[in-house]
C-alpha cells in the first residue's frame, strides 16, 4: 500500500484562515448582543441560529477535508479526518490530471473552509464528489456512476500506479 498525504496550497490555506476569521467574528458578534439580554425574541433564535451554524460549519468541514490517498493492488482509499471514501479499481475506467476546477459549479459542500469538499456539477463531467486541498495536483477518478476529483502530493506518481495493471506490492 502506497500513502500519498494531502497538503494545503498557500491560497486555500490563505482562504481557510479568512474565512475562519470571518465566521468567528459573526459567532463571536452574536454572542456580545446576546450578552447584552436586549433582544427580542426573534433576533434571539436569529443569534442562536448563528451561532449554531458557524459551529456546523466548522465541525462539517474540519471533519470531511482529505487527509491522503492511498493506492493498494486492488482499491483507492480517499481518506478523510473522518470516514474514507473506497474505489476498487477494476470499476476504475480512468485517472489523470484536472488542471482546474474553475467551471465547476458547487451542489452540496464547503468551498474554502479547509479545503474545498462536496458535489460539484459541471456541463462536461456532471456530478462529481470533490476533496481537495491544492486546486494545482488535482486527479480525476472515473467510474461508472460516479466521478471524484482528489488532490495529493506528488499526484504523478499516483496516476502512474493507477495507469499499471499489476499493482507491484
Amino acid at each position: 500500500m502506497r500513502k500519498f498525504k494531502s497538503s494545503y496550497s498557500i491560497g486555500l490555506l490563505c482562504t481557510t484562515w479568512f474565512m475562519s476569521f470571518i465566521l468567528l467574528t459573526a459567532a463571536a458578534t452574536a454572542i456580545c448582543r446576546l450578552m447584552k439580554g436586549q433582544t427580542g425574541i426573534g433576533l434571539a433564535v436569529a443569534l442562536y441560529a448563528c451561532i449554531c451554524l458557524v459551529i456546523v460549519a466548522f465541525i462539517y468541514s474540519y471533519f470531511n477535508q482529505i487527509k491522503q490517498v492511498e493506492v493498494t493492488a486492488d482499491k483507492v482509499v480517499i481518506r478523510k479526518v473522518y470516514g474514507a471514501i473506497t474505489i476498487p479499481r477494476k470499476e476504475i475506467l480512468y485517472a489523470r490530471h484536472r488542471k482546474t476546477l474553475t467551471r465547476a459549479i458547487k451542489s452540496w459542500g464547503v468551498y474554502g473552509l479547509f479545503g474545498l469538499t462536496g458535489e460539484f456539477w459541471e456541463d462536461k463531467t456532471g456530478q462529481f464528489t470533490v476533496a481537495v486541498k491544492d486546486t494545482q495536483s488535482l486527479i480525476e477518478i472515473k467510474t461508472s456512476n460516479q466521478c471524484y476529483v482528489v488532490s495529493c502530493d506528488r499526484y504523478e506518481e499516483v496516476l502512474k500506479l493507477l495507469e499499471q495493471t499489476e499493482y507491484p506490492l
